[in-house]
Formats: structure tokens, sequence, C-alpha cells
């Protein structure tokens, strides 16, 4: 896994650092650097495929004051690389350097000079051993990246082609033209490609595809039902051509590997630009990069996953907070105006206190790909934190009274520590305002993923170890923690009484806090469920850390569950948003409906 990747003297970059985490969305302004760090990674990858079968020799006389030791030559020649202006600011006294940091601590060092012929890589064993010969390359050792080849338009008559040659131009630029060579050539891949493709776009079915057809009986035709239209994919548009050539990226290339990928977005209509998201991180790739100016992607993802690439600067590294990214976007002039064409069209916008969306976005998708379409046409805002939800009250009555009740507002509240009264205060709001409230039964979304079976099979898959024995750690783990926060908990539930009724002394508090916790225990809730999550959360990665070795986010368990270990609260209330009709208020019920419709 690519842990940064520095660039010196290289295009428009003097001397900067790009840092990657699993998955990494770059954005930026136009000019910012994304195109030239993808670049980077393409010649990067060139010299991972080489390095195994390379001859090393000393470095070069051109890299005198540069580079000492060994390493190999290599040609950019399959990637169309542009030597003109590859020195930073013509400084061609220099060579231009692309160093990538793997996580393994290990170093890969590409030099290039002024043409073809000067191009050079040195490995590196941690930051200062030189490798000198393939002997001293273990498996894995420098990794695999793969960079998806630019989308175009399929030719309507595409002729086989030598293997030789197909293999060799697999990920260069021109790729697009031999599409059909290359499903013909790798049946393996091209059955998972089959299935991906049917799975992800609904309706479709690949009816025939045959290598035998023209004149010479050696042109390709890829026959695609969609509904009752069939014909050869070249006739079908570019959105599904885009979507096919990169599901085939995607089924073709290791899940070992680093896999990157240039504004994917561009072809693709906003509902796939999100359910590609969900597809990568489902298939499990070591790490995703992913350079994209969509707001739908953008929006999809955690702003920790978000670099914004800023070649002005030393480096770029994720983002800190929602605001960078915000800024980011209005710069790029991607702000969501989207929002607005899609409360048009479903006629409801969900609100939400936090960082509640990422989750919903992957039980959608997890409920399959009709749902996840649905979803994807949602119009969901962040309100930033329950004390604005008066604001959302005004909202959804405007939005009522303006649409004549044909736009709904729907919002999303964590429930806390608050009392049942305060609940039945919000639900009459509510009412008033025509606004469809939803409060989780559980403090707030991170409690619903504190489920050891994923947890387990996190830490198996990391270390190797047996599934069973490590879900019986992480249940004591986990109860341990309850043990500890079991107190707190109590003590959270006292000051909510204390501030409802200031005149409440702290031991009558603590007593109705303890009746409160007990009476929620006794209706089947617990301390995991109490608590708050994202504490809970930091205290179980912590431990797991010390104890595996490994730490864990509620983002990642949700995203490792499958649908039936989810509870069923989540299922019916993601299930409803997706259901691509109307809300109907009543239908999901928390126990007060005729105060209030609840989605």
């Amino acid at each position: 896994m690519l842990r940064s990747i520095s660039l010196t003297n290289f295009r428009g970059f003097s001397d900067h650092r790009i840092e990657f985490g699993k998955e990494a969305i770059l954005i930026g302004q136009n000019n910012a650097g994304k195109t030239t760090a993808i670049e980077a990674l393409r010649v990067l990858s060139v010299a991972q495929l080489r390095l195994h079968n390379a001859q090393f020799v000393p470095c070069p006389q051109w890299l005198d004051g540069h580079c000492t030791g060994a390493g190999f030559k290599f040609s950019l020649e399959t990637i169309d690389f542009d030597f003109a202006n590859v020195q930073h600011s013509y400084d061609v006294a220099r060579p231009a350097i692309i160093r990538a940091k793997l996580a393994n601590n290990n170093e890969i060092d590409v030099y290039i000079g002024q043409d073809s012929g000067q191009i050079f890589c040195q490995l590196r064993k941690g930051p200062r051993t030189v490798i000198f010969s393939r002997k001293d390359i273990a498996t894995n050792m420098f990794g695999t990246t793969k960079v998806m080849p630019p989308v175009g338009s399929l030719l309507p008559r595409e002729r086989s082609i030598a293997k030789e040659r197909l293999n060799k131009y697999l990920d260069g630029y021109l790729a697009y033209r031999h599409f059909r060579n290359q499903l013909w050539d790798k049946p393996p891949e091209y059955r998972k490609f089959k299935q991906l493709l049917e799975d992800t776009w609904p309706g479709l079915i690949i009816q025939h595809f045959e290598n035998d057809h023209g004149e010479s009986r050696n042109e390709f035709s890829l026959l695609i039902r969609e509904g009752r239209f069939t014909s050869e994919i070249s006739w079908h548009g570019h959105g599904l051509q885009a979507w096919m050539q990169t599901a085939w990226f995607l089924s073709r290339v290791p899940r070992s590997a680093t896999i990157v990928l240039d504004e994917p977005d561009v072809y693709l209509h906003a509902d796939l630009q999100r359910k590609l998201i969900k597809v990568i991180e489902s298939m499990n790739f070591k790490q995703s990069i992913i350079a994209t100016h969509s707001s739908e992607i953008i929006s999809d993802v955690p702003f920790s996953n978000v670099v914004v690439v800023q070649k002005k600067e030393r480096i770029s590294k994720s983002a800190s907070n929602a605001e960078q990214i915000q800024d980011c976007l209005i710069r790029m002039g991607s702000l969501h105006s989207i929002q607005l064409s899609k409360i048009a069209q479903q006629g409801i916008v969900l609100l939400v206190e936090g960082d509640d969306k990422p989750f919903l976005s992957d039980i959608a998708y997890k409920l399959g790909p009709q749902k996840f379409d649905h979803f994807a046409r949602l119009a969901i805002q962040d309100i930033g934190g329950k004390a604005n939800w008066k604001e959302a009250l005004g909202a959804s009555k405007a939005l009522f009274d303006a649409s004549t009740g044909s736009i709904r507002t729907a919002l999303l509240l964590d429930r806390d520590y608050m009392l049942d009264d305060d609940i039945s205060k919000y639900q009459k709001l509510s009412i008033e305002s025509k606004l469809i409230l939803k409060i989780w039964k559980k403090k707030e979304i991170e409690n619903y993923f504190i489920l050891p079976k994923p947890i387990s099979r996190i830490i198996s898959e990391r270390d190797g170890s047996n599934c069973s024995e490590i879900e019986k750690s992480v249940e004591r783990i986990i109860s341990d923690i309850e043990q500890e926060l079991k107190s707190n908990t109590i003590l959270r539930f006292a000051q909510e009484v204390q501030e409802r009724d200031k005149k409440i002394g702290v031991i009558k508090a603590s007593e109705i806090a303890e009746k409160i916790f007990n009476n929620r225990v006794e209706s089947g809730h617990s301390v995991r469920d109490m608590h708050g999550g994202k504490k809970f959360f930091s205290k179980l990665s912590s431990k797991l850390q010390d104890e595996f070795g490994t730490s864990i986010s509620a983002l990642a368990v949700c995203k490792q569950a499958k649908l039936a270990e989810l509870c069923e609260e989540l299922r019916e209330f993601v299930g409803a948003l997706c259901a691509g009709t109307k809300v109907e208020p009543g239908k999901f019920d928390m126990g007060a409906a005729e105060l209030n419709p609840i989605i």
C-alpha cells in the first residue's frame, strides 16, 4: 500500500508530497496538480511491473550527484509518456524524481531525464538499504499499482489483434480500442466482469459475445440487452460504455493492488458516481486512489478520506475537517446545486445531524442495486448538530407550504441521553411543522456497529488468525468496556435529569438515572447501546490495537457487516428511504405514532 508519493522537479511540482490512506479521494481546483499526480502513479505502476524481470546496473552517469548504488532502466512507451516539460520550470540540470514510500517502509525512486533513454528506477528496503539484485526482492515487497486507462468510445468494428500487443498496451491510453479483445483474452476475468456488470446495472444482460464476425471472420460482436432493447455495445450511450470499461478494470486487477482512477465520473450520471464508490469498497482492494471533481463522490466518503491537492503547498494530506472540503468545492464550482434537483424529483429531503450519511449509503448498497439507485437520488444535508434542529422545523414548514405539500422534510436525530418526555416534545413540534422525525433507538448510529462478528472478520483478514477465536476475544473486550462505562452512562442520564429540573439534587438525580438505565436494560438495551458510540469505538479500537495490533472504526465495521448482521431498525429505516415512492407517514413506528409520523 502506498503511504505517500513525493514529486521533485516534476511537471508543475517543485518539491511536494501527497499522502494517502487506504481510500484516498483526490480533489482540487483546475491546475492544482491532480493530473500530474495520477501521471506519476502511472509511471510508478510501470516500474513496479518491470522490477521482477529487471536487469540491475550501476546508476548512470546522467544521475551523478543525485543517485548512487544500483537500479534498473525501463521504458514508458506503453503509457505514451510525454517527455516535453518534464522538469519543473525548465530546470533540465536536475532530473525529475518520483519517490513512492510504501506502508512497509520500502521506497521506489524513479528518475526521469530529458528523453526516453533517461529513465531509471532505484529500490530501497527501508529508507537506506539499496537493492542491488532481483534476488533481494521478496514477493509483494514493492507492491502493485494499477491505474485505469482513460475511457473512450468503443470502436464500432474491432478486429482481433495479437496477444503480445494486447498485453503490452493493456494499461495504455488507447486500451479502450481493444476492449473486446481484452474481454475475450481473459475468460476468468470476463466472467467476473459479466457478473459485476449485470449486478450493478439493473435490467442489463450480456446476450451474446462472439469473435467471428465481419468479412474476414475476425471481428467481435458484443450484444447487450437493456430491457427490450438489444444492440451491439458501440450503439449504446457513453454512460454505459464508461461503466463497462470501469467494471472491466475492476474485474481484471488483483485485489492486492493499489487501484487508481482518474476522474471516473466524467461520463457517469450522479447515481453511478455514488455507486462506483460502493462497488470499489465492496471489492476490498488493498488501496484505492480516485481523482475527481464529483461532489457526489466527495460527499459520500468521510472527510478524512479526502485529500485536497495544492501544489503551492509542501504537503497534500487528508482533510482535517468538512469545511476544508467545502472551501475547495466552492473554488471548484462544484457546490451541491444538484441537491435542489434531487428534492424536486424525489419530493423529500433528509436532514441528518452528523456523519450518518456514509453509513446510510453503505446500508443502501447492501440492500441491492435498485434500492441504492433510489437512495442515490435522495437529497441529504447535514444540519450541523442537534442544536440546530429548530432550523429544520422552519425549513420543513417552508418547503411544505411553498410546494403545497409535495415536498416533505425528514429529520434523523441521535437519541443521545434524551428522556421519554423530551422525545414526545420533539415529536409534537415536528407534527406542527410537517416534519417527519426519526430518532435512533440507540444513542447514535455508531452504536449499531458494535458487532463482534464483522469486527472479528476485519482482524482475521489482516492477520490471518482464526475468526471464531477472535470473536470470543472481541466479545470479552466489549463486555469489559461495558463494565468500565456503566457508571459513566448512568451519570450521563443523571446530568440529563438535572438539566431538565435544576431543583433536583445529585442523589435524587442519580436514583432517577439508575431507574432509567435499568428500564432500558429490561427493554433489551445494554451499555453498548446507550453510551456514546464514537467514544465506545475509541476505547474498543485502542484495546484491539493492544491485543491484535489492529485498530477499527465504526464505518469499517459497517462496510464489513453483512445485511443479515444489521439490526432490523437499520434495515427498515434505510429500506423506507430507498422505496422509490413518496414517504408514507406512520409506516414505521417508534411507539408514539399518534404523536408524529415516523419514517
